[in-house]
């Protein structure tokens, strides 16, 4: 079993993962739970920086490729802190199953 943290992390990103790390330490499961989130205050920063409508269409656009490629909306100044745990979940083979895209 694997489990995905979606986190607003209000600009206290790296004080929020140092504390979800911290809660991971020595224990077997922790290879298998995963956070992704975004780094700003408010949501209708995210939608201002990539010009979209919704968080709807915004998911979207980033999911659209994977586990293929990481779309270039998840290097902006909101997500780009997601990279990390990104690649972990791509290294694990989690991408190709919790995104099950049909080629």
């Amino acid at each position: 079993m694997h489990a995905l943290l979606l986190m607003d992390f209000d600009n206290a990103f790296q004080a929020r993962i140092t504390k979800f790390n911290q809660l991971l330490t020595n224990k077997n499961y922790a290879d298998r739970v995963f956070i992704l989130g975004k780094d700003a205050k408010e949501s209708e920063s995210l939608i201002r920086t990539l010009k979209q409508s919704n968080n709807e269409k915004i998911s979207k656009i980033l999911l659209e490729d994977c586990p293929k490629t990481v779309a270039q909306e998840w290097l902006n100044q909101h997500l780009n802190c997601n990279q990390n745990e990104i690649e972990r979940m791509r290294e694990q083979g989690v991408c190709e199953w919790l995104f099950n895209h049909k080629d």
